[in-house]
């Protein structure tokens, strides 16, 4: 285990999830949920949560997917393909599973997103350096590393709650939530 190099990477993924909760509005009923960000898709607050709810899990699907290919002495660092053979196109992918949870409140994507968090820090726990040196492939970055791809769970949240962040702002302008740091 190399615990300097997995301490620093659940370090920063703490701080990203703290932030993020920190900013959201509280109960299903308050307020912002339905604000847009101006990111994605024009994706709303309640959207955006739902958006890193999935790709962090999605993102530990492939980081399974290099560990178990570094054990069978497989390359890691392939592109995923679909069932039709054609590469991955992860704009598709993000747009339909927020889709799929268009009808879930925050409350259950909140849950969703802190249950998967539990998995990622589990999973994290026992890599060794070896491990977090496997080669990885991530859609945003190509062939890359196990701990890039925890890295970029991190940088992805802090980027989309900054964007949050700012919506809030100016969506609740002078209401109770305008001045959260």
């Amino acid at each position: 285990m190399d615990v300097d190099r997995t301490a620093r990477l659940r370090g920063g993924l703490d701080d990203a999830l703290s932030n993020l909760m920190a900013v959201l509005p509280g109960a299903d009923n308050e307020p912002g949920w339905d604000i847009h960000t101006g990111e994605e898709e024009a994706w709303s607050v309640r959207e955006m949560l739902a958006h890193l709810a999935i790709s962090e899990a999605s993102m530990n699907q492939l980081i399974d997917r290099a560990l178990t290919a570094a054990r069978e002495s497989q390359p890691g660092d392939l592109p995923v393909v679909g069932r039709d053979g054609r590469p991955f196109e992860l704009d598709t992918w993000n747009r339909r599973q927020v889709a799929k949870r268009a009808d879930q409140p925050p409350s259950a994507l909140r849950l969703e997103l802190t249950e998967t968090r539990t998995l990622t820090l589990r999973k994290l726990k026992g890599l060794s350096g070896a491990e977090l040196g496997a080669p990885a492939w991530h859609p945003a970055l190509g062939a890359t590393t196990v701990e890039s791809i925890y890295k970029v769970i991190g940088v992805h949240m802090r980027d989309h709650t900054r964007a949050i962040k700012k919506a809030l702002r100016s969506g609740l302008q002078g209401r109770y939530w305008a001045d959260v740091e």
